[in-house]
């Protein structure tokens, strides 16, 4: 049987094997004639196109490149809340952030020139999802030119200021545009993670946006006061206060859980890194290394739980008691831990039942992605 091979010329024109001269019919036979003419015609090499970049391999490129990123903001960001007198643009800790900054930008415009120059059309050039990470290039490179101009003209911020000036917050923004890539990339492909590898990454990609949302709460979480030895019985805002930071941080970190395992399976390990990798940035800030330990053990626990439980869609009841525990497990390790190393102030009262309240807000969270099933009464019988 004849190999038959198509193609186009350089003029647009369809040509395939009939269209060839039979000049040289052994080589017809074989279709190496066609193939090497339609090559010819088309102005292509005799090697193979190589793929687009994109995909997994793409993934571990830009995570790399973020956690770059990631280290030197956070690195800035304790340099702005340790050391007062801190007046000069030119720190190693903006060195690292925007070295970062340039890799993250020179990985994507790279993407870009290989794509194009394997033969991407226009809409394949910039790998599938990451659409919002490119649109943030332009206005990461301003902010950076930004935030040199207003420490130049208005001094260096110094605590809560740091957090709502413009430029610190426009780069928030980027960050999360940043960081929110890979997850809508991962989305889009609708893969399921196969591989060890495979599940880092899904790891990965919630733990960034995870950072993401919590750097701007940072006021309103445990990584910034210690609230049960601050916060004494009749001292009903600050009680208040607290408890409305730990409420906040466990919201944020349950409503990702349900996003996350309404889509994917999670496997052992994963909220044990989740949470340690958060705990390693928000506590840098204020120099609470003890809430590493601490989110750890509430990662290991979280583990536990979700191996035991299996919550799934199909699984209801097991993903409500789950979504509970992931938003009343971690905060009750810390408390625990406050309790049994510091001289806390508030009652037992307060304690245990800041940690129920967070058990019903997960219950009930649980209710937006799973909504209860309507109730479908029985038609009586008729005789």
């Amino acid at each position: 049987m004849k190999q038959i091979l198509e193609g186009k010329n350089t003029f647009g024109e369809f040509v395939s094997c009939a269209s060839m001269p039979s000049r040289f019919p052994a080589e017809l036979e074989k279709g190496l004639w066609c193939s090497m003419s339609v090559q010819a015609l088309s102005g292509e090499h005799t090697q193979s196109a190589r793929p687009l970049i994109g995909g997994k391999k793409f993934d571990v490129i830009f995570f790399l490149a973020v956690i770059w990123f990631v280290g030197g903001a956070y690195t800035d960001a304790w340099a702005h809340n340790n050391i007062p007198r801190l007046k000069t643009f030119w720190t190693p800790w903006h060195g690292i952030l925007y070295s970062g900054l340039a890799f993250l930008i020179f990985s994507l415009a790279a993407v870009l020139v290989i794509n194009y120059r394997r033969g991407a059309n226009w809409h394949q050039f910039i790998p599938q999802g990451y659409q919002f990470a490119y649109l943030a290039i332009p206005l990461i490179v301003l902010t950076g030119l930004g935030d040199m101009t207003w420490h130049l003209l208005f001094g260096v911020e110094q605590n809560l200021d740091a957090l709502f000036s413009p430029t610190h917050l426009t780069a928030i923004l980027c960050f999360g545009l940043f960081t929110a890539a890979p997850l809508y990339s991962m989305s889009m492909r609708k893969e399921q993670p196969r591989t060890f590898g495979d599940y880092a990454l899904l790891a990965t990609a919630f733990a960034l946006p995870y950072i993401s949302i919590m750097n701007p709460a940072q006021p309103f979480t445990v990584f910034t006061a210690m609230w049960p030895d601050i916060t004494p019985v009749g001292f009903d805002i600050g009680q208040e206060a607290a408890f409305g930071a730990l409420l906040i941080q466990s919201l944020i970190f349950t409503f990702l859980v349900l996003y996350f395992t309404r889509r994917w399976t999670f496997k052992p390990g994963m909220f044990t890194y989740i949470l340690g990798f958060m705990a390693l940035c928000l506590s840098v800030m204020n120099q609470f290394w003890f809430t590493i330990p601490v989110y750890l053990i509430g990662g290991t626990l979280l583990d536990v739980v979700y191996w035991y439980l299996k919550p799934s869609t199909s699984r209801i009841l097991q993903m409500r008691l789950f979504s509970a525990l992931a938003s009343a497990l971690p905060c009750a390790v810390y408390l625990i831990w406050v309790s049994a190393t510091t001289h806390v102030v508030w009652t037992v009262h307060m304690l245990t039942g800041s940690v129920y309240v967070l058990l019903m807000f997960g219950w009930v969270l649980s209710y937006l992605p799973y909504p209860a099933r309507p109730f479908a009464p029985s038609t009586p019988k008729q005789e």
